[in-house]
């Protein structure tokens, strides 16, 4: 995605340019090249466990492309909205609370990432 936004940028300078920009951190072909499905956290624990399946067409039209039927602007049809959070960890508050409670929080076993509770 980088790359195609980088490469939109670079051929239309005049119309586009980068306003803000957050860099991440994990990467889902890296946790897969270590043998992992899910990447993990910094705390630890798997992220994007309850993720909705992007193969699912029918179920993207639903939760992520805007589609005519809905109540939203002509323009926005066939496009998607992002909201983006920043979230501030405090690894070494985090890495003294001990893993029942740090599991109690998340909801999830930390090794299996398997509902907790």
């Amino acid at each position: 995605m980088i790359h195609a936004l980088r490469d939109v940028i670079k051929h239309t300078p005049d119309l586009l340019s980068v306003r803000w920009k957050r860099e991440g951190f994990i990467s889902d072909s890296a946790a897969r090249s270590k043998g992992k499905e899910t990447p993990i956290n910094l705390l630890g624990f798997k992220d994007g466990t309850a993720n909705p399946a992007s193969h699912d067409s029918a179920l993207m039209d639903k939760v992520v492309w805007v589609t005519a039927d809905q109540d939203e602007p002509a323009w926005t049809v066939g496009g998607s909205y992002q909201a983006a959070r920043i979230i501030q960890f405090h690894v070494e508050f985090w890495d003294r609370t001990p893993l029942k409670e740090q599991q109690t929080i998340f909801g999830r076993d930390k090794h299996t990432g398997a509902r907790w509770g």
